[in-house]
């Protein structure tokens, strides 16, 4: 099929599926890669490739390719969420948040989005929570002028910090 049709994507995206059932996760990689490459819009092929990446702890790459599904679908909660819990596994909570809220803001009653946003307000690496960590506030709160350019408060309050918590 793929010599009468090359750029068909199924049978491509059948030998996949065969090679993961088989678990030759590798090789299905490189088959999901290659359609991604002749067929960068086939929507089943990148949440499959999603998935392997994420089955993999290939976080960057994964959330590479959530990007272009949520670029192709953008008020899918799933991949939103999805999204934000690889932010989470990369330590870029401000995205991870931004994910979540997105979902929330799609679909407010859906829960896994809650719950994740919710997991990172309590841990307080989200706005919203309260953390029973002091030292995890402190460094929040010097992140948190750092973000907005205000050297001198992030300044004052890094040497709070060391007197309170040590260098």
């Amino acid at each position: 099929a793929l010599r009468m049709e090359p750029a068909n994507p199924l049978p491509r995206f059948a030998i996949a599926g065969t090679l993961i059932r088989d678990n030759v996760t590798e090789e299905a990689i490189r088959e999901l890669e290659s359609l991604r490459e002749k067929n960068p819009d086939y929507f089943s092929g990148l949440a499959i490739l999603a998935r392997l990446y994420e089955r993999q702890q290939r976080w960057a790459e994964a959330s590479s390719v959530y990007g272009e599904l949520i670029r192709l679908d953008p008020f899918n909660i799933e991949y939103l969420n999805n999204l934000g819990t690889i932010y989470v596994q990369l330590g870029f909570y401000d995205q991870a948040v931004q994910a979540f809220q997105s979902a929330l803001a799609i679909d407010p009653g859906y829960e896994s989005a809650r719950v994740n946003l919710a997991a990172l307000q309590e841990r307080g690496l989200a706005p919203g929570g309260e953390t029973s960590d002091p030292l995890r506030a402190a460094q929040e709160r010097i992140l948190g002028f750092v973000r907005v350019g205000d050297a001198a408060a992030a300044d004052s309050a890094l040497q709070v910090a060391y007197e309170r918590f040590g260098r």
